[in-house]
């Protein structure tokens, strides 16, 4: 069994604030390779509330470029993050393959370690 703690960079289980785990985002999948976290904020228009953001910079394996896509803090622990990844590589594999047309996006769950 593979763990986080294997690919993860030393002294960064949790990143930002307020401090959320990110360990299990390190993992390589063929799906995608996290190279890199950054923390931001957005404002919601309806109310000003500030949204603490972890923007994830990521490749595709077999793609060119680093893609980000930005997770609001909060989703690390009321949502599945890695499945937020894994149709993003999916989305982004469906550009890269126009104009041919991938088959609808269905999440069977965590992809294997590379």
């Amino acid at each position: 069994m593979v763990a986080a703690d294997d690919f993860i960079p030393a002294q960064l289980q949790t990143f930002g604030e307020p401090p959320v785990d990110v360990g299990d985002l390190y993992i390589p999948t063929p799906d995608y390779v996290v190279r890199g976290l950054a923390q931001s904020e957005r404002i919601r228009p309806r109310d000003g509330l500030v949204i603490p953001t972890v923007e994830v910079s990521f490749t595709v394996p077999g793609l060119p470029g680093i893609f980000t896509i930005r997770i609001d803090n909060y989703a690390f622990t009321h949502a599945d993050v890695l499945a937020y990844m894994r149709e993003r590589s999916y989305l982004i594999r469906s550009l890269y393959a126009l104009p041919a047309t991938r088959p609808p996006y269905v999440d069977t769950g965590p992809a294997q370690v590379i």
